[in-house]
């Protein structure tokens, strides 16, 4: 088992090994000596196209490259960047041993020419695309993503997002990516902006309008007891 998990305590799982039927991770050294064996370099990135898992197979060594994560990078949103970040590995097999030779984090670096992208996202309750906060509900925890690049910006208790992104882009296209247990929301035919900056640093009004596709109302009503 193989985990990452950032300042604040939220982790993401990168591998579990018990997948791959005693496949290695580089080349081992089996003369029991306690000398390492030669180490391969593997990176787990969300541009990956294969698990780990997809390539093992039991006796051989995984290949050294890029692989996605078992869960989601997404987990990590909300993580602050400054702060101890530690990977845990765990070996289930009694009989090996093993060795980690180095290991580091490479983060999304902040563009130079910083432009932003903002907007908020809510439920709209009476579908007339416009945020009415005494009606619709704003929708905290949404990622959304600007390309190229990517970057990502994610709603706030308030709904509203921040991206940062390099000016010096054409243009970029602007997207959610949403998932819930608890809404069950659609959305409308416009999922995504284009857009351009031109003289201004700033680009807001970018709204994500969700329509569910129904609400149930709640009425709260007191008995009043009988008076004897």
């Amino acid at each position: 088992l193989m985990y990452i998990t950032c300042p604040n305590g939220q982790q993401t799982t990168l591998h579990k090994y018990f997948n791959c039927n005693n496949a290695y991770l580089g080349e081992p050294n089996h003369s029991d000596n306690c000398n390492p064996g030669i180490g391969y370099d593997y990176c787990w990135t969300m541009n990956a196209s294969d698990f780990m898992t997809d390539v093992c197979y039991s006796g051989s060594t995984v290949p050294s490259g890029m692989y996605l994560p078992l869960f989601s990078f997404d987990t990590l949103i909300g993580c602050p960047m400054n702060g101890t970040w530690s990977l845990s590995i765990y070996d289930n097999w009694g009989a090996d041993d093993g060795t980690m030779f180095n290991w580091s984090i490479d983060f999304l670096q902040q563009p130079h020419n910083s432009g932003i992208l903002t907007g908020t996202v809510f439920s709209d309750i009476n579908e007339n695309g416009i945020y009415d906060p005494e009606m619709d509900y704003i929708i905290p925890h949404v990622l959304i993503k600007a390309e190229p690049g990517p970057y990502y910006g994610i709603s706030d208790n308030t709904g509203q997002y921040k991206i940062l992104v390099d000016t010096a882009e054409a243009n970029y296209m602007v997207s959610p990516i949403y998932y819930s247990d608890i809404w069950n929301l659609s959305l409308p035919e416009e999922t995504f902006y284009s857009v351009s900056f031109g003289d201004e640093d700033t680009i807001s009004g970018l709204d994500f309008v969700y329509v569910a596709d129904s609400y149930c109302p709640i009425s709260i009503f007191q008995k009043k007891k009988p008076l004897y």
